[in-house]
């Protein structure tokens, strides 16, 4: 099972990290960062429009 199990996101500077745990937060109606209550579950969409078209 692994409800209520640590997790690690991990990756470089600016790789949308707080952003993603921040959508799990919402979906699945959990404290952010173990700080900010979320009252209940929210739908959500998670759009990026970074991407590598400096490389």
């Amino acid at each position: 099972m692994i409800e209520a199990q640590p997790l690690i996101i991990g990756g470089a500077i600016k790789t949308l990290k707080t952003s993603l745990a921040l959508s799990v937060s919402l979906a699945t109606g959990t404290e952010f960062l173990g700080r900010c209550p979320v009252p209940e579950r929210r739908r959500i969409a998670f759009f990026s429009g970074e991407g590598a078209g400096d490389r």
